[in-house]
């Protein structure tokens, strides 16, 4: 039955859940439900983007790591971590330890902010 919705019929469902999203408790609840289904989805396998930046005071780069988690109807909170200097990491943003040390950083900070719900707090 799903592969028969197209995009504009995704687009009016999501325009009716947008609209009645604060007046209908059902939908609210169900969508905070889908909302919180995801974050911990994300918490147990974190697809995670690891970013090099520069410090333009030292001119030494960094690794951090990044991810969009969902706290609202279609607002999201980008989380970043700081991994380690790009210097430790021979293969930079490719690096499997890197990547395995931002999974783990990304994961404390999710069970930190869905412990915490004024940090994931929508406006």
């Amino acid at each position: 039955m799903y592969q028969y919705i197209t995009k504009d019929i995704k687009k009016e469902l999501l325009s009716y859940i947008e609209k009645n999203y604060t007046t209908n408790n059902e939908i609210k609840s169900f969508c905070d439900d889908v909302i919180k289904k995801k974050q911990l989805e994300m918490m147990s396998n974190p697809k995670v983007y690891l970013a090099k930046t520069k410090d333009i005071k030292t001119d030494i780069y960094y690794l951090n790591c990044k991810l969009s988690l969902p706290i609202g109807l279609n607002k999201f909170k980008e989380i970043k971590v700081y991994v380690g200097k790009l210097s430790n990491f021979p293969n930079g943003t490719k690096d499997e330890n890197a990547i395995r040390i931002g999974k783990n950083k990304i994961k404390e900070k999710i069970k930190e902010m869905m412990d915490n719900p004024s940090l994931t707090a929508v406006e």
